[in-house]
């Protein structure tokens, strides 16, 4: 597994543990807006991802998720928030797909 994949499935299940209906429920419906809806990325560098969801604006911590920022309503990491994450891991999974093929090589 990459860096890159340890570090976010580190993050992710140290924060957002699947037991917590909450987090549970948020992943869900953020994975569901990821397949369903549109994105502007606005900014992207190293440490911040920002896009617009809907009418919602994201601002997405890579070093730190649960820092990370929604312009709703709801407090925490919402749905929002999740599907900029799988937006991320997308992003990143498909810059890396190329290198990682031709090291196999």
């Amino acid at each position: 597994m990459s860096s890159f994949s340890d570090h976010l499935q580190h993050q992710f299940i140290h924060h957002f543990p699947y037991s917590d209906a909450r987090y549970r429920t948020n992943a869900q419906a953020g994975l569901d807006l990821y397949r369903t809806h549109s994105f502007f990325i606005l900014h992207n560098d190293e440490q911040i991802l920002n896009v617009k969801i809907d009418s919602f604006y994201v601002e997405l911590n890579k070093q730190l998720l649960p820092e990370s920022t929604c312009s709703c309503q709801h407090n925490g990491f919402c749905e929002h928030c999740f599907a900029a994450f799988f937006l991320y891991v997308f992003i990143n999974r498909t810059a890396c797909a190329p290198i990682q093929r031709m090291a196999k090589s």
